[in-house]
């Protein structure tokens, strides 16, 4: 509830969080669902902030976790964002 009263100063920091449990849950508690769904919430909570350069890392390491478990990301971003959305963009330039 915190991040919709203030969403660009906590959704970064949920998103991160976010992330780091899909990390655990690919690594360490490995649960694939578990680990998807976080990644995929990070993702969400962090696609309006897509173009701003210090959200790159988080977004890397979602991009990782939906890799690792066999998710082809540009066809995942093409149907959830759409094509030409901005974190499509910044897929071609830091997945490949």
């Amino acid at each position: 509830k915190i991040a919709e009263v203030n969403p660009q100063v906590y959704l970064p920091a949920l998103a991160e969080t976010q992330i780091n449990l899909s990390l655990l849950y690919l690594d360490s508690i490995v649960n694939k669902e578990l680990s998807i769904r976080f990644a995929e919430k990070g993702i969400d909570n962090l696609i309006s902030f897509c173009t701003l350069p210090n959200m790159t890392e988080n977004f890397k390491s979602a991009f990782h976790v939906l890799n690792q478990w066999e998710i082809d990301i540009p066809t995942y971003l093409d149907e959830k964002y759409g094509s030409e959305h901005a974190v499509k963009k910044l897929w071609q330039e830091i997945g490949n």
